[in-house]
């Protein structure tokens, strides 16, 4: 496997291989014989490669003529940020936000005057 564009991009970012192989810790002969496809890097450094050059690993490799494809999810909707926070959280940080979500149901269905489809939650205390 060949690394098509890894010259290329290197030196479309004024960056020397030396300088480029000093920051991946590895010596300039082995960056060499990544960009002539002698050699692969393990996936990791291709990672950190398509990360430093704000490429994907597949415009790398030439597979993709896309430099950095759009995500098929954008950050700007509100159910995309809201998961996205809820991976986030601890256990602890799920229960009270899962206490929270049941308040809000049951204010929504005593609005519409509906009983809420979880039953059986008990209320959240300020404190």
């Amino acid at each position: 496997m060949k690394l098509n564009r890894l010259k290329k991009i290197r030196q479309e970012h004024g960056e020397k291989q030396r300088e480029l192989a000093k920051d991946l810790n590895v010596s300039q002969g082995t960056l060499s014989n990544w960009e002539r496809g002698t050699h692969e890097p393990d996936n990791t450094t291709l990672s950190r490669l398509a990360q430093r050059f704000d490429v994907s690993v597949d415009y790398l490799l030439g597979l993709s003529d896309i430099p950095k494809p759009q995500s098929s999810q954008p950050t700007t909707n509100p159910k995309y940020t809201l998961l996205k926070a809820y991976q986030e959280l601890d256990t602890e940080e799920l229960e009270v936000l899962e206490k929270l979500a049941e308040q809000m149901l049951k204010l929504k269905h005593k609005g519409n005057n509906q009983s809420p489809k979880h039953e059986g939650s008990e209320t959240m205390e300020e404190g």
